[in-house]
């Protein structure tokens, strides 16, 4: 999970597995009930793969969570605050 340094007050969030690849989905969550669904489709590790990317965020002091599933699993659940 990458969390922006907040500009014009928004922050965009990208989400990508850590290693290997998975099918499924992204979610984030943060501060005043924000919740975003990505996409379902097959995640790759690496620097040129896509990856999940929300823009446009209310840049809000608290914390962002993504969570990855993979077929209904809970994969991770990282998460960055801005302070």
């Amino acid at each position: 999970m990458y969390l922006s340094t907040p500009r014009n007050g928004t922050v965009y969030v990208q989400a990508y597995p850590q290693h290997g690849s998975f099918y499924g989905n992204f979610d984030l969550t943060g501060p005043n009930g924000l919740y975003r669904h990505g996409p379902t489709q097959t995640w790759t590790n690496g620097a040129f793969q896509p990856k999940q990317e929300w823009t446009g965020i209310p840049a809000v002091v608290g914390k962002y969570c993504v969570s990855g599933w993979d077929h209904g699993t809970r994969i991770g659940l990282p998460c960055e605050s801005i302070l």
